[in-house]
């Protein structure tokens, strides 16, 4: 049974070996979304760290007690009021088994219930086809064409919940 679970604290050591694990298992990821292969801890921690400071929830994704996958959003990001999904991943072993899609469902499921998300926005990098494939199978609508904060190209995603 998938289930989401609200990460107690994203820098603890334990976290961040899990968060660590899950992140660097997919090299396909990484290299189209970070431009490298691995991510080094001061890496994720920076990451978490401006995530943290635009009120970012963090979660797992887990299946059974197993952290499968993780959950970075932001409620009503400074810039824009809208929310914005900033990380979705589910790890390397147990991709392309409707993991994802499932997991995504209880995520948006969990927007649903706040009343007060109506809109759900993302970006991925345009050279990140599989990232853009699932996107727009999970209903989401390119809105724009934009450079990310690593100067790469990225499609700007939005879906009414």
């Amino acid at each position: 049974m998938l289930y989401l679970e609200a990460m107690d604290d994203p820098l603890a050591e334990e976290s961040l070996i899990i968060q660590e694990d899950i992140l660097n298992s997919d090299q396909y990821f990484l290299h189209h979304a970070e431009g490298k292969l691995v991510l080094t801890r001061e890496q994720i921690i920076n990451e978490i760290f401006e995530n943290s400071v635009l009120g970012a929830s963090f979660y797992y994704i887990k299946q059974a007690e197993d952290c499968i996958g993780l959950i970075y959003y932001i409620l009503g990001n400074p810039y824009d009021r809208y929310c914005w999904l900033s990380l979705f991943i589910i790890h390397k072993n147990y991709q392309k088994s409707g993991t994802g899609y499932k997991s995504y469902q209880l995520f948006e499921e969990k927007l649903r219930q706040m009343q007060s998300i109506d809109k759900i926005r993302l970006c991925a990098q345009v050279q990140n086809k599989r990232g853009n494939l699932f996107w727009e199978r999970n209903g989401y609508n390119k809105i724009a064409l934009s450079r990310d904060k690593k100067h790469f190209l990225i499609n700007i995603y939005e879906k009414s919940l």
